[in-house]
């Protein structure tokens, strides 16, 4: 009786635990960065929601990016980056991960190019702990992806043999960006990488969900650095 009273207290305790370690789990990733910006059609693009991705889909398109969003970020928040991007006939497709996580599916863009196969050049992004998803994705698949895009992340893979071009931007006030890992990172890059500092930029201004907890106040706006964004991603494209 003893061992059986023994048993049912150790099975109660692992229960417990069980219970406690779900709720943390919902409570942590029920709490994210909501969009703060409205939909609107556009006539350049067609906007297509699916489960695993939003699409801004141009009449017409030969390229395409598909980009991670940073962690608990809502995905629409990005629209608005990418909305000048369709516009100038790139497919942008924005990947909606599991809780809002990237790392819960890294391989998520290759995926969702299978749904895309008319288009001839792929190109793979992320912001923040998104653009490390995207450099191990890109690791991975050498030859699928012409280049990488890290909006305020780093590649956490050597992609010195890779053949991939990479364009790095971040704000000069992002006080979020691990500064000490991007900087021990950029000897994983090509030696050709370019970079974009954007001047009184921050970490959360390349999306619309408002400021973020721990970083640097921005000295522009936030239309003016996603502009400033998307022009530097359009001519790395276009080279």
């Amino acid at each position: 009786m003893k061992k059986r009273s023994i048993f049912k207290k150790l099975l109660i305790i692992l229960a417990t635990l069980l219970v406690l370690g779900g709720s943390s789990f919902f409570l942590y990733f029920s709490a994210y960065y909501k969009a703060q910006t409205e939909i609107t059609e556009k006539a350049a693009y067609a906007y297509q929601e699916e489960k695993n991705y939003i699409a801004l889909m141009p009449a017409s398109y030969e390229t395409a990016i598909v980009f991670y969003p940073g962690a608990k970020v809502e995905s629409r928040a990005y629209v608005s980056l990418f909305d000048q991007l369709a516009q100038k006939g790139i497919l942008c497709i924005i990947l909606k991960p599991a809780f809002h996580f990237a790392l819960f599916d890294a391989d998520a863009a290759d995926k969702v190019r299978n749904d895309f196969s008319d288009v001839k050049n792929w190109y793979i992004g992320g912001h923040s702990l998104g653009g490390v998803c995207a450099s191990l994705c890109a690791g991975k698949n050498k030859g699928a992806y012409k280049g990488l895009i890290l909006l305020a992340s780093y590649s956490s893979v050597s992609l010195k043999d890779s053949g991939l071009r990479v364009l790095e931007i971040y704000g000069s006030n992002d006080k979020v960006m691990n500064r000490e890992k991007h900087d021990e990172h950029l000897k994983d890059l090509p030696s050709d990488y370019e970079t974009l500092v954007i001047e009184g930029g921050n970490h959360a201004q390349f999306a619309d969900y408002g400021f973020q907890k721990g970083d640097g106040k921005a000295s522009i706006t936030s239309q003016r650095q996603k502009q400033l964004c998307a022009e530097a991603i359009l001519n790395f494209i276009s080279q």
